[in-house]
């Protein structure tokens, strides 16, 4: 992957409608430089009955898109909208190697809270506890922005996108873009059921 240029790309996308800076430059470049280390074997993590094998990444996972929360923020907000989230996990079943990893950041005491919450709306998917916010403190290269939060991940666990595509159509389509060229497609998208909102 040419990752110069997807960063520039990134760039360009993620700041279009704002004045763009060279401290926000210096932060996406910052982040690119070392890989994100992410300890999902002592993170703990929900998952409902229908998720199979909540254990982290696996060997041939070439793109990871990071979804992160800190705890600053309203956890039960970020619960409820983890549904807008599903039409990038469905890809998991279309490009063999991509997946989505959710991360909460869970301040002292409110892990069964969360849990609690996640359970309330069935997600279907993992979500990862990152209890005393370890992957900032393991990882100064993130800034504690919430803006810098929604990376991808190459196979090498270094960034390659910075910026969610939730809002953002050219984001969404660049995210694309890097996807369909860094994993083979194994199948189609299949419409997900509605979500139970608490």
């Amino acid at each position: 992957m040419k990752k110069n240029l997807v960063l520039a790309l990134s760039f360009c996308i993620l700041f279009c409608s704002c004045k763009f800076s060279d401290r926000t430059k210096h932060k996406i470049q910052a982040m690119s430089e070392h890989p994100v280390l992410i300890d999902y074997a002592n993170m703990p993590c929900w998952s409902n009955d229908s998720i199979e094998n909540p254990n982290g990444p696996v060997q041939d996972d070439q793109l990871r898109l990071i979804v992160y929360t800190d705890s600053s923020q309203c956890t039960s907000c970020y619960i409820k909208s983890l549904y807008q989230w599903m039409r990038f996990v469905d890809m998991e079943k279309v490009y063999r190697g991509f997946r989505v990893d959710f991360i909460m950041g869970v301040g002292n005491g409110k892990k069964e809270q969360v849990r609690e919450n996640l359970r309330k709306t069935d997600f279907p998917h993992i979500v990862y506890l990152d209890e005393g916010q370890k992957l900032l403190s393991k990882n100064p290269q993130i800034p504690h922005e919430s803006l810098y939060h929604t990376f991808l991940l190459d196979k090498d666990s270094h960034v390659a996108l910075v910026g969610s595509p939730l809002y953002n159509e050219s984001m969404e389509k660049l995210l694309l873009k890097v996807i369909e060229k860094e994993c083979p497609k194994v199948g189609t998208i299949v419409q997900t059921s509605s979500p139970n909102i608490y």
